[in-house]
This record gives structure tokens, sequence and C-alpha cells, in this order.
């Protein structure tokens, strides 16, 4: 027994860091999408030409990486004499042009969501990009009460409260009277116009993220996951690069002279995130349960304002933005925790329960390697009580 339980608890350790460094990959994302549009040189690139073409690739490399064994086995297979085959079943037209309106609804809304939130990276800083985004939680479950008439958490508006006086400390930590810093660089100490702007881009991404959830639940019995994931990375390169072709194809030109630092931050982007990053967190919500990793989901927020310090130089600049900066994260922690039982939540780590994962691997066990199948790990924790409530 006893060498079974040391295994056990070595394992759960292993996941317990891996699921750290999921999260701190995907804090990522935020600073290096910034710097491509305000920082690159020597021409800073059009973020809509980056989301096309990241989402582009990662898709390619999933795809190849996903489908080439059984590529292969097919192969090797012996294909069966033409009568033995069974005539596919087609739906009726009625059915498919149900399914393509609501697959294109999803696509658009996926694409605003994703295109959204790279843009506000250019207004305004990384760290208010990701603790905007960890508020989605408190989106998606008043979007339940409102599309599905769920049950909302008992916990909402204190957290919603809690949250509100956690933006309101960061946007105090702007005026004038807490400026005072003694940082010798040309960081923006005010809060601008263009932060306003930014936030505000931010705040209608998660939006947008809660109702492509909350999309993907309603039509559940039309579109299948693999369905709703194909569409979704089809939208995110299609629609913005006909965007940047339309709008801006002189934005293109930044790749074409891209040098090894701009190079970097978009590999980081396209592969360390969008690819290594979302199987990764697939593979973990599975083992661990969403719970759990969703509890940790403030060490991206960590991420975002180490990396906007060291690789940006736009540090948090006194000690009321950090308060402001724990209070949100330690709200969203403790609303997920609550959201889904402490108990059973952490039984997941302790004894490896698998009842709740499966509540977001569906019934019939497809694994879509991808962000938005999985959804952001801050957003899991609602989506289960919200199925549990319906």
């Amino acid at each position: 027994m006893a060498p079974t339980a040391t295994i056990a608890t070595r394992r759960k350790s292993r996941q317990f860091l891996l699921a750290l460094f999921n999260h701190v990959v995907w804090s990522t994302q935020s600073p290096a999408s910034r710097y491509l549009q305000v920082f690159a040189e020597p021409m800073v690139f059009d973020g809509q030409g980056v989301l096309a073409t990241c989402k582009a690739t990662s898709a390619l490399i999933v795809a190849i990486w996903s489908q080439l064994p059984q590529a292969l086995k097919d192969k090797q297979a012996i294909p069966l004499p033409h009568d033995q085959r069974q005539d596919s079943q087609h739906p009726a037209p009625s059915a498919v042009r149900t399914k393509l309106f609501f697959a294109l609804l999803f696509g658009i809304i996926a694409t605003f969501r994703a295109a959204l939130n790279i843009a506000s990276a250019k207004f305004t800083l990384s760290y208010y990009i990701t603790a905007i985004n960890s508020l989605s939680p408190l989106a998606v479950s008043l979007g339940d009460k409102l599309w599905l008439q769920a049950e909302l958490p008992s916990a909402i508006w204190p957290c919603i409260l809690s949250s509100i006086v956690g933006c309101a400390l960061i946007a105090a930590s702007k005026s004038p009277m807490w400026t005072d810093t003694g940082f010798d660089h040309d960081n923006k100490i005010s809060f601008t116009s263009q932060d306003a702007i930014g936030c505000a881009l931010q705040f209608m991404s998660m939006c947008f993220s809660a109702a492509a959830r909350l999309l993907m639940k309603r039509t559940e019995h039309i579109l299948t996951r693999n369905e709703a994931v194909q569409t979704n990375n089809v939208c995110n390169c299609v629609f913005p690069l006909l965007y940047t072709l339309i709008v801006n194809p002189g934005g293109w030109k930044a790749f074409q002279t891209m040098s090894w630092q701009s190079f970097g931050a978009w590999t980081t982007i396209a592969v360390l995130v969008y690819t290594i990053g979302s199987t990764g967190q697939m593979a973990l919500v599975r083992s661990m349960g969403p719970g759990v990793y969703s509890s940790l989901g403030a060490t991206r927020v960590l991420g975002s304002v180490a990396l906007s310090a060291l690789w940006l130089h736009e540090p948090v600049q006194n000690w009321l933005e950090w308060i402001g900066l724990l209070v949100i994260m330690c709200t969203m922690t403790l609303y997920t925790l609550v959201s889904i039982d402490i108990q059973n939540t952490w039984r997941h780590l302790l004894v490896g329960s698998n009842d709740v994962s499966t509540e977001i691997v569906g019934d019939d066990g497809e694994g879509n390697d991808t962000e938005d199948e999985v959804s952001s790990a801050i957003q899991l924790a609602p989506l289960i009580a919200w199925k549990g409530s319906t």
C-alpha cells in the first residue's frame, strides 16, 4: 500500500507542477501580443494578421500531429469491397441549414472574442488584460442565468463586488497622488484613454467568450465538439485574414522584415500558447479535474505581471495597484473553488477522482486539443456548476 500511495502522490505532484507551468505558458500570450503590436522593430505588426497566422500554424501542427498516426494506419488497412461498405446517411436539408447557421454564428462570435482579445494588447498593459480575462467565470454565470435560467452560484454577488473593488483600486493607483514611484523609465503612469480602450476591448472579448461557451452548450445536440472546434479554427484564420487584406494590407510588410525578437514573440503565441498550452490544458483538465486546475489560475496574472516588467519594461507601479491585482486574483480563486464545492475539488488532487472531469470531456470521450474546446482554465468551474443545474 505504501509504495502505491507514494507513486500516486508523486504523480499528483507532477500534475500540480505541470498545471502551474501550463498557466505560466498561457500568461505569455498578452505580453507577446503587446510586444508585436507596440514594441516590435523595425515594424510593428497588425494584431489580426498575428491572429490569423498563429491560429493557422497551430491548427496545422495539431492536425498533422493528431492525424498522421491514423493516416498511416488507414493506409495499411485493407479496403472493403464496395458492396460491403455501408451507405452514409445524408441528413435532411433543413438539418444541414440549421447546422450551418449555428456553426457560422459560433464562428463569428469566437472570432470576435479572439480578435478583440489580441487587439486589446495594443492599447493597454498586458497584466490588465489578463486580470480582466480572469473575471470570465462571472460573465459565464450571469449568461447562464439570463439565457438558460440556471441557478446563480451563491458567491457570485460578493465576488462581483470584490472584483469591482479590485478594479477601482487599480484605477485609483493611476491617479496623480499615487504616481510618485521613483521608476526611471518612460513608462506611462496615468490611466489614459488608450488604457480605457484596451480594457473595454478586453471586456467585450470576455463577453463574447462567455457567449461562445453558452452557444456551445445550447447547440450541443446540433454541433459536435469537433465541428465547433474546427469552425472556430477556420473562422479565426479566415475572417482576420480577410480583414487585414481589405483594411490594412500594408500590415503584412512587418512579416517580411521580422526580427529574431519578433519571431520569438510570434512563435510564443503560435506554438507555445495555441499549440502546447492548449494540448497540455486538455490533458491536465482530464487528469486533475477542472477544479484543481482552475484554482491555480491566478498564476496567469502573476506570470503576465512578471513578463510585463522584465520583457516590456512595464512593471506594476505601486503597492495600491498590487493590492487591486491581488484582490482580483484571490476573489476569482475563491469563486472557482466555491462554485464547484471545495471538498470535491481537492479530492481530485488527493485521490484522483475523475467524476468532474468527465463533465468537461463529455460522454463521447472526444479529445479536441484546442483552447476553445476545453475553454479557458478559469472558465471551467462555472460551466460545471451550470451543467449540474440544467
